[in-house]
């Protein structure tokens, strides 16, 4: 991933790690939509699997907002 983004300062860091920050938030929003659908329509391992997913994406990007943090 760093190959792809070159760091030219912490300050470019820290956008960086915002943004991937916000990504992650989206979608865990995304996959607690997909698991609302999932309970109305009656598949609840499909539903847990989602939320799981959607709790690793907010655990990640809580990770990336206080690194941007640190980085700003």
């Amino acid at each position: 991933m760093n190959a792809m983004l070159p760091i030219t300062s912490a300050v470019a860091e820290s956008d960086r790690f915002a943004r991937l920050a916000a990504t992650l938030c989206q979608l865990s929003r995304k996959y607690r939509a997909w698991a609302q659908e999932d309970l109305e329509r009656g598949r609840t391992d499909s539903a847990l699997k989602n939320t799981a997913e959607a709790d690793r994406c907010l655990t990640d990007a809580r990770w990336y907002q206080r690194r941007a943090l640190q980085h700003a």
